[in-house]
């Protein structure tokens, strides 16, 4: 756009040096008006192009903190569950085992099967790998399908509580950082 304007300076300078009567009144009026209307295209591409350049940021901005609110409310979810899992671990720690199986169905993970596919790249591999087997195993737990939680052990319990526990700080840790 710049070249096209100094090429029809050019010319037109060319020209009134060889037809001195060229230079007139309407051919000033002309330049003037082709000049303001470069300058004011140039003016408006600028301002265009940085008014678009602010909302393509501040989209951006919106999208990343919608989604950090997101991660955010499900880390809190998760932690929610985990909490709960940590105190039902440890009732059932301290009653007799016969009245264990009691507690065995309270133990709720609805909130990791809505939530394990959106935190997986927010969650370090092996706090992930580590919640995953750790849901499959509470899994087994709740459905009794494996011989081995038939009866829950004291063991199997403090494992859970020492798991569930050192997922939490990890979780808790990551929920600051956002």
């Amino acid at each position: 756009m710049c070249v096209s304007f100094v090429i029809g300076i050019g010319i037109t300078y060319l020209l009134s040096t060889r037809v001195p009567d060229l230079f007139s009144e309407v051919l000033l009026s002309s330049y003037i008006s082709g000049s303001g209307s470069f300058l004011g295209g140039l003016i408006g591409g600028i301002v265009a192009f940085v008014v678009a350049r602010t909302q393509i940021t501040s989209e951006r901005k919106r999208i990343q903190n919608s989604k950090n609110n997101k991660i955010n409310n499900q880390l809190s979810l998760l932690i929610v569950e985990l909490k709960s899992h940590l105190e039902i671990f440890q009732m059932m720690s301290s009653i007799e085992k016969s009245k264990r199986e009691e507690y065995r169905n309270s133990i709720n993970l609805d909130v990791w099967k809505e939530v394990k596919y959106d935190l997986s790249d927010q969650i370090d591999q092996e706090d992930f790998e580590s919640l995953s087997n750790y849901y499959y195993d509470c899994r087994e737990i709740v459905d009794g399908t494996l011989p081995d939680y038939v009866e829950i052990t004291d063991e199997d319990l403090e494992i859970r509580i020492n798991l569930v526990k050192k997922r939490l700080e990890n979780l808790e840790l990551l929920k600051g950082k956002l």
